[in-house]
């Protein structure tokens, strides 16, 4: 026969279970969603987090009306991102990955060089096409590239 303790004790224990199931069922989910959450959503979060109208956001950052929502199929550039997070407070890399670490380049003129690569597929053919070429082709490419913005720079005059 069960005892009117070990009934307590039952009941004492159950509550606790519960308890640390539903405080690892909502710190796992939200480590998980915050893991897979996109760029977008971690910047409605942060909005919607502040009570901020994205209309709001948009005119406080010199945007279009309607350029954050385009943000759910495609990546913004890195200035636009870079001015999210300052409005916000957290850096790029949390936007793009909801980690706050610091960032892969040392210095912000190579990110940003490295973002303009990756967003440019000329940019990025051009690269890659670098990468392999020998130091005499890179030396003539150069030069040629020069001449280019020399005879711009006349054009433009």
């Amino acid at each position: 026969m069960l005892t009117e303790s070990f009934l307590l004790s039952y009941l004492h224990y159950t509550e606790i279970f519960l308890f640390v199931k539903h405080f690892l069922q909502k710190y796992f989910c939200t480590l998980f969603l915050e893991v897979t959450m996109t760029t977008f959503e971690r910047i409605e979060a942060l909005r919607k987090e502040r009570g901020i109208s994205q209309g709001k956001l948009e005119k406080a950052l010199g945007f279009s009306n309607g350029s954050v929502s385009k943000w759910k199929n495609s990546m913004p550039t890195h200035e636009r991102l870079q001015k999210v997070a300052d409005y916000f407070g957290v850096s790029v890399d949390y936007l793009m990955t909801g980690e706050n670490g610091t960032s892969y380049y040392l210095n912000p003129e190579t990110a940003a060089i490295a973002q303009d690569i990756f967003e440019n597929k000329e940019l990025r053919l051009l690269f890659d096409a670098a990468r392999d070429a020998e130091p005499e082709d890179l030396s003539a490419i150069h030069g040629m590239l020069l001449a280019l913005k020399r005879k711009e720079r006349r054009d433009d005059d």
